[in-house]
């Protein structure tokens, strides 16, 4: 139960209340010139500038995006996460133009000059048409060690009994002249005595005709006993310009081979002409054969 101070306190202040919201006394109309103490507005009533928004309470600038708080530009792609051009095809791994088929013969490919072309094959260059020189090479190879060899060649004109006829050339007479004045001369420029030297004879000047060539073979073990074999290649030259080549096995020593008969100036021309192995053995009154086509020490024309 409320006490009687209490209950006054309440009758008086609804009596306040009543007193205030009577419409005996309507709000006045205010303009700016009032004076009026209820027309006053208390800027302390009014929103006080001090609680309208500070620009502090504003969002703050500082609390704006920072330039330091964008992207910072260590953060984007880095030029160095780009493929690297140490990453994009290398222009040593592009396809090397030494893969590429070449059109021209490699010259790594060519055969080496040093290698002569094969025994069996006749050369085909032509010489010099004015070409006045007749050169043969003579070399040969023994099949075992300790061989003792000795190989000659005997050139003659056509018109003799044998290659052993005085008007030869050989490793005996060593040089003849032919001809009315001897202008034709033909001699021995070198007697090779020994595998893996070279026995050359030289004709100048040849006249023209027929001519045969012969090569004579000896060899032993050093005691005088036949052994193995020897391999013989000759070659004809006109001027500087192989004409002709052809290699013979001799398996059977102190025998001829008869090597070649030569036509001029048919010989000249090149590409074989006037040139061709002589014939093989054929027994007869003078010639014995020893096989393989070879005759015995001596060829004789019957």
């Amino acid at each position: 139960m409320r006490s009687p101070a209490t209950l006054f306190v309440l009758s008086l202040l609804t009596t306040l209340s009543l007193a205030a919201c009577g419409t005996d006394d309507p709000s006045p109309v205010c303009s700016g010139d009032d004076v009026d103490a209820r027309c006053a507005s208390d800027v302390g009533d009014d929103a006080d500038a001090g609680d309208e928004l500070d620009v502090e309470g504003d969002a703050d600038v500082d609390e704006e995006p920072d330039a330091t708080e964008e992207p910072d530009a260590t953060e984007e792609p880095d030029v160095v996460e780009e493929p690297d051009v140490d990453d994009e095809p290398d222009v040593t791994e592009e396809p090397d133009v030494t893969e590429e088929p070449d059109v021209e013969p490699d010259v790594s490919e060519e055969p080496d000059a040093d290698v002569e072309p094969d025994v069996d094959e006749d050369p085909d260059v032509a010489p010099d048409p004015t070409a006045d020189n007749i050169r043969f090479l003579l070399e040969w190879t023994d099949s075992e060690s300790g061989i003792v060899s000795d190989l000659d060649l005997y050139y003659c004109q056509d018109g003799v009994s044998s290659m052993e006829d005085i008007s030869c050339v050989s490793w005996e007479t060593q040089i003849r002249g032919w001809g009315i004045d001897d202008e034709s001369i033909a001699m021995i420029v070198n007697d090779g005595r020994e595998s893996g030297e070279i026995e050359e004879l030289e004709h100048d000047m040849p006249l023209n005709g027929r001519y045969h060539l012969g090569v004579q073979a000896y060899w032993n073990d050093g005691g005088g006993a036949e052994v193995g074999e020897v391999t013989a290649t000759l070659k004809v030259l006109v001027g500087d310009v192989e004409v002709y080549r052809d290699t013979r096995v001799l398996e059977t020593s102190a025998t001829m081979w008869y090597a070649a008969v030569l036509d001029w100036p048919e010989l000249r021309s090149g590409n074989g002409a006037g040139i061709s192995e002589g014939a093989d053995c054929v027994n007869s009154a003078q010639n014995t054969c020893v096989g393989g086509g070879l005759y015995d020490t001596m060829v004789y024309f019957d």
